[in-house]
Formats: C-alpha cells, sequence, structure tokens
C-alpha cells in the first residue's frame, strides 16, 4: 500500500478521535462560546452594517483557538474546534434583517474551516513522522538488547561448556595421577598437582558459579562470598531478608554476574576490608545490594569515561537484559554500594 495512503487512512483515523479527555481541550472551546456569545450579542446591540467588515468582534479571532488546537491536537483537536465554532455561529447567522452579516460571516467561518484543515493534516503528519521515529528508534534499541542477550547467553553457553570439559577431563586426571603418585610416595609433586587442582576448580567456578541451576542465587552468592573471604582475606556478609523465591536462570545468572563484577571491582581497585551482599525478596521487587567499605570513586566521572570504568555500563546492561535496574552510589574514601532491582514473578 503506497505510503501516502496509509497517512490518509492514518489521519482519517485520528479524525474520528477528538481530545475529549483533555481538560485543556476544553479550555479551548470554552473560547469558543465566549467569541461566539460576544459576537451575538454585540450583532444583536447594532443595526445592519453596510461594507464587507463585520461589525463586532471579527470571526477571525477563531484562528487564535483553532490554531492553538492544531498545535497541542493536530488534524482532531483543529477540526472539531471549526466545527463547534460554525455550530455555535449559527444563530448569529440568522439574525433578521442581516444584522448578523452572513456573507461576510460565512466566508470567514469557510477560511477559520480551511485554516483547521490544512493546519491540522500538517501538525498531524508532524506528528506521525515523530511517532515512526520513535518507533524506529524503539525497534532499533529492542534489536540491541536482543543481540546482547543472545551474546551473553552465547558467553554463558560457551563458560559453562568449558567448565564441564575441564572438570571432565583435566580435573579428573590430575586427581587420578596424585592419587598415584601418592602410593609412589612423591608428597611433593602431590601437593603440587592439588594446588592445580584446586586453581582449575576456581576456575571452574568462575566460569559457571557454582551451585546455582541447583541451589539458586542465593547460595550461588554464598559461595562465592566464601571463596573471596579465603583468597583476599577480608570479610564478608550476606544478608537475605523475605522469602527467597526462585527466579528465571538469565534472572539468577545476570544477578550473579552483576554481584560478581562489583566484588571483583572492590576488590581490585578499593582495597576494602569489608564486603556485604544484601539480597531483600520484596512483594514484587528483588532488591540485591553490593556494598563495601573502600576507598570509592565518582559515579559521575565514570559514567562519561568510554572505557566503561569499573564495568558499570556491563553491570548496567546486563541489570536491562533482565528488566531491572541499577544504580551506584558511591563516593572518594566511602565506599560503594551497587544496587539492582529486578521485578519478581
Amino acid at each position: 500500500m503506497p505510503a501516502a495512503e496509509i497517512r490518509v487512512r492514518e489521519i482519517a483515523a485520528r479524525l474520528k478521535h477528538p481530545p475529549v479527555g483533555e481538560p485543556a481541550f476544553w479550555v479551548v472551546q470554552a473560547m469558543v462560546v465566549v467569541l461566539a456569545v460576544l459576537h451575538l450579542v454585540v450583532d444583536l446591540q447594532s443595526s445592519s452594517g453596510q461594507g464587507s467588515f463585520p461589525t463586532g468582534v471579527p470571526v477571525g479571532l477563531l484562528l487564535l483557538p483553532v490554531g492553538y488546537a492544531a498545535l497541542r491536537y493536530g488534524l482532531s483537536g483543529s477540526a472539531a474546534t471549526a466545527l463547534w465554532a460554525i455550530l455555535l455561529w449559527l444563530p448569529d447567522l440568522a439574525l433578521p434583517g442581516g444584522r448578523g452579516h452572513p456573507d461576510d460571516d460565512v466566508v470567514e467561518l469557510a477560511l477559520v474551516l480551511g485554516v483547521a484543515i490544512f493546519a491540522g493534516i500538517y501538525v498531524e503528519r508532524e506528528h506521525l513522522q515523530r511517532e515512526r521515529a520513535r518507533a524506529l528508534e524503539a525497534e532499533s534499541r529492542a534489536a540491541e538488547r536482543r543481540f546482547a542477550h543472545q551474546l551473553l547467553r552465547a558467553q554463558e553457553e560457551e563458560r559453562t561448556r568449558i567448565a564441564r570439559d575441564l572438570h571432565d577431563d583435566p580435573v579428573q586426571r590430575l586427581i587420578q595421577l596424585a592419587r598415584h603418585l601418592e602410593s609412589g610416595g612423591g608428597y611433593g609433586a602431590r601437593a603440587e598437582l592439588l594446588e592445580v587442582v584446586g586453581r582449575l576448580r576456581e576456575l571452574t567456578r568462575g566460569l559457571r558459579p557454582a551451585g546455582i541451576d541447583e541451589l539458586g542465587l542465593v547460595a550461588a552468592l554464598r559461595g562465592m562470598l566464601d571463596s573471596v573471604e579465603v583468597t583476599e582475606n577480608l570479610k564478608t556478609v550476606i544478608d537475605v531478608t523475605g522469602e527467597p523465591v526462585r527466579l528465571p536462570p538469565d534472572t539468577e545468572l545476570g544477578l550473579f554476574r552483576i554481584a560478581q563484577e562489583a566484588v571483583g571491582n572492590a576488590v581490585r581497585h578499593a582495597a576494602p576490608s569489608h564486603v556485604t551482599i544484601d539480597v531483600e525478596f520484596g512483594r514484587e521487587w528483588l532488591t540485591m545490594a553490593v556494598g563495601d567499605d573502600g576507598a570509592g570513586f565518582d559515579p559521575a566521572e565514570a559514567e562519561r569515561r568510554v572505557d566503561g570504568h569499573f564495568g558499570l555500563r556491563g553491570m548496567r546492561e546486563r541489570a536491562e537484559l533482565i528488566g531491572g535496574t541499577l544504580d551506584v552510589s558511591s563516593s572518594q574514601g566511602r565506599g560503594t554500594v551497587v544496587k539492582a532491582q529486578v521485578p519478581l514473578g
């Protein structure tokens, strides 16, 4: 179907629905009533005049409310206002003896109607173009989110595969080798191999959080903090309020990655002595706050940096992909709190 025909149909569809629910629209109609009554009163008090200029209030003043209605509401508002004005002008046109100046008023009313139609159509086209631009922009953002979601999913699937491969082959072989060495008396080599096994297990936990699929988000967060507490020699606390519920796998994994990134940032850049995670299961929202007492930073400056300092951009994108929001509060010397919220259900 041609684009012009689509525009005509869209404009015609809008014409059928004047903005009767808008209080400002009725203020405009009240202005038309005032002009019509005033014009009628003046014509009633005057004798039949001569010339083309009407006695009393000029009909041209109707261009003010009609023009405003066109600019604010488009064709539906301007056309409704013009038709309302014509209806209110009928008593004046019917005055006997030409006192209502019907010839002049009819010409001016036709002019008002023409302005209403042409101005309304122009504004309506502008509205449609803006709406289409917003729709295209929204579609583009949705496509970007879908792509980012697919990319993150592919990354997680790859991490899961690597973790499974590492656990099924190298780790098991190293354990068997350690047992053989133990039986042969190679205790030093055994200790070294066990250390390698430990490092490989840490790697697998980083690729895929242990227990998140079976036990859920809280268990995975608790396991991560236990590991950080041991390896980084700092105090960690997790506090859970409300009734814990399982969320969709992508949501739980997204929240875990946000917490993992926030804790990792604190350890790498802020030198904290305490790290806390507060998880609140509310009626409609899950709120997770990751806090530390480290050096802190300026979030506004970090957001402006192109490199996505401290992974803020990545954490925010993860939160958006799971339908949530992310806020960061921090200041120099006063620690940092990364707060993520996602809807339950």
